[in-house]
């Protein structure tokens, strides 16, 4: 929070969260299809993976977030995570195979 304190979330107090979970986890395990009912679903293949990009579908999800940019390492394996938001704002998250790179910047 912005006071610095901790909010623990669970599904019993905000149901949204069940949703938001299951999105981010598919996203992250490349798992497209149980995408399909909250997004516009776009997939490039590259050389040894994917640039996933997921658009909302009209509804709650598309007042908050434009898309979402998941660049594969490998088939499944997130190197890169962008949300990027309907404020102009961004989340982006760096993912590091820490046996190939033990000092993350």
């Amino acid at each position: 929070m912005p006071d610095g304190s901790i909010r623990w979330l669970n599904a019993k107090n905000a149901p949204w969260l069940e949703i938001v979970q299951h999105i981010f986890i598919n996203t992250l395990t490349g798992n497209i299809s149980s995408l399909k009912p909250y997004f516009h679903v776009h997939v490039t293949r590259l050389t040894s993976s994917r640039l996933i990009i997921l658009t909302p579908k009209p509804g709650a999800l598309s007042k908050a977030i434009k898309t979402i940019d998941v660049t594969e390492r490998s088939l499944a394996t997130p190197r890169f995570l962008r949300i990027d938001e309907t404020s102009g704002g961004y989340i982006a998250i760096r993912f590091f195979d820490i046996r190939l790179v033990p000092k993350i910047p």
